[in-house]
């Protein structure tokens, strides 16, 4: 069976400027190179770095798409004008306009181009537009999947395209009841079919002690202090604010908060919220930590640092891969009953507090407690670790092939 793997429109694969879905994507590559149940192929934004590391996969044919210099100057120049004059929050899809058409053009004349079997569109409603063009839609009826990792707030103007995968493949049963519970769309739920997401556990289970003590001395952080960390995207959604306003509200002076993490992992794209965010923690900044963006290998370090891990969405959160690499590491988390996390984390592995007008001092009241409570902490890293050795590898590249026959 012939497979193409349409690839993030943001970021390369192989996974070298980080991402969820270019991560995951990976994640197949990597396990189709030891069962090879698919002759497997993959579009990817051109990346130098990427095509260096995609080498030592030999059983994937990696096609590469090149973005335009004229789209970069265009998607560069929104970016600034956007933010600098308009103070436009949400930059990301904004600030990739002119990339991800040229990609959905270029993917167009690949599927002209070739006969696949099946193709994976991953995460991107926008590149659909690649069915729009030289007789694709007709040549691949029946042939293409949308995988969503999360609820399109726009439909692009392909909503017809959307309509007509041979299956919607979504991450949480929550994805799957969002987006055909629009009225505009008309999917029926029973075209959708749940992919739970993996981690590698090559690179995320507890780690010891040499991993946390290398970490507090690159953060100069001392042995007597306990370490808060957030892990994430630096946005308003993943729950930051709440965050900081429930650290403020314990005041413990033997306690630090690390915010690991940028605001789209290394795009190099500052947002006004992160901004405005380190302006506002400049009166807590001795108690307070920002590493800015941090490549995906030396994540599980920092994991290993961490007392208690505090990843309190306030959106519908679709499933984050870092609540589920946190667990694996065996950490005591805390987090919110957002869209599909409750889905992954299972019943007493992790905190959950509820989204409400009492939820910062609800954060604040179970930090607390576990910050004081080394035993609880211990208790709940260990039945965390247990719950995500399910979401393997294996069980997700299992279950893509499940689908697609």
């Amino acid at each position: 069976m012939k497979v193409l793997i349409v690839g993030s429109s943001k970021l390369p694969v192989p996974a070298v400027k980080g991402g969820a879905v270019p991560n995951l994507i990976e994640e197949i590559i990597r396990q189709n190179e030891i069962e090879k149940k698919i002759d497997l192929y993959c579009i990817s934004l051109f990346d130098e770095k990427a095509v260096e590391e995609s080498e030592k996969y030999r059983s994937t044919e990696f096609i590469w798409a090149k973005t335009p210099a004229w789209a970069k100057f265009f998607d560069r120049f929104n970016y600034l004008i956007l933010k600098k004059v308009f103070h436009v929050e949400r930059l990301l899809s904004l600030a990739y306009v002119w990339q991800i058409y040229t990609l959905g053009k270029f993917i167009g004349r690949v599927l002209k181009k070739n006969d696949f079997d099946r193709v994976i569109f991953e995460n991107s409603v926008p590149v659909l537009l690649a069915m729009k063009s030289r007789k694709n839609a007709k040549k691949y009826d029946g042939k293409y999947y949308l995988h969503m990792h999360a609820v399109p707030r726009h439909y692009y103007g392909n909503m017809k395209q959307m309509r007509n995968v041979k299956k919607l493949i979504t991450v949480s049963d929550y994805v799957s009841k969002a987006i055909t519970g629009d009225p505009k769309l008309k999917m029926d739920i029973s075209r959708t079919v749940v992919m739970r997401n993996c981690i590698d556990h090559e690179m995320f289970y507890p780690h010891d002690r040499s991993a946390a003590e290398e970490v507090r001395q690159i953060l100069n952080i001392p042995e007597d202090k306990k370490i808060v960390m957030f892990v994430g995207r630096i946005c308003a959604d993943k729950g930051i604010n709440e965050l900081v306003n429930a650290f403020e509200k314990i005041n413990r002076d033997d306690t630090v908060l690390v915010i690991v993490g940028a605001n789209f992992y290394k795009s190099g794209i500052v947002s006004p919220f992160e901004e405005q965010l380190k302006e506002r923690m400049k009166n807590i900044k001795d108690k307070v930590i920002f590493t800015g963006y941090v490549d995906y290998p030396d994540i599980p370090r920092y994991y290993a640092a961490a007392d208690v891990m505090v990843m309190p969405s306030i959106w519908d959160d679709p499933a984050p891969i870092t609540i589920l690499e946190a667990m694996a590491c065996g950490k005591a988390l805390i987090t919110t009953d957002s869209g599909g996390i409750p889905e992954y984390v299972g019943e007493d592995n992790c905190i959950v507090v509820r989204r409400d007008g009492n939820t910062v001092d609800k954060i604040a009241e179970k930090l607390d407690m576990l910050l004081d409570n080394p035993e609880e902490i211990q208790r709940l890293g260990k039945r965390a670790a247990v719950q995500m050795s399910k979401y393997n590898r294996q069980y997700y590249y299992k279950q893509l092939i499940d689908i697609l026959r």
